[in-house]
């Protein structure tokens, strides 16, 4: 199955240290359900991680894409974090309530900048 937003409640994450090379992601996850992103999609986290690069500042880019996805990049402190999350009828506040609440859940003790 291809993560091109079609399933409700789903969300796949790619985190990275720059520091320490720290990474932890469930793009490759194997446990159910079997999803994964779409190349389009991974062309999307590609660019936001090249904008990134190019800036070297900290920051946030959110993007809804055509087939209602919604990536969301941060970087902090030389940390990295991309979330793909399917909410189609979502908004930019709600989205970024979700990317809050999956960061305390999945990395309650690294600190990001909000």
């Amino acid at each position: 199955m291809v993560f091109s937003c079609s399933s409700e409640n789903q969300y796949r994450f790619i985190y990275f240290n720059h520091m320490n090379l720290a990474q932890k992601t469930s793009v490759h996850s194997k446990k159910p359900p079997h999803v994964t992103i779409s190349p389009d999609l991974m062309r999307v986290l590609s660019d936001i991680n090249a904008d990134f690069q190019r800036s070297q500042e900290d920051g946030e880019t959110v993007i809804k894409t055509m087939t209602d996805c919604w990536v969301v990049g941060r970087r902090s402190d030389q940390r990295e974090f991309f979330v793909v999350l399917n909410q189609k009828n979502a908004n930019l506040i709600e989205i970024s309530e979700e990317v809050k609440r999956l960061s305390a859940t999945h990395f309650n003790n690294i600190f990001f900048l909000d």
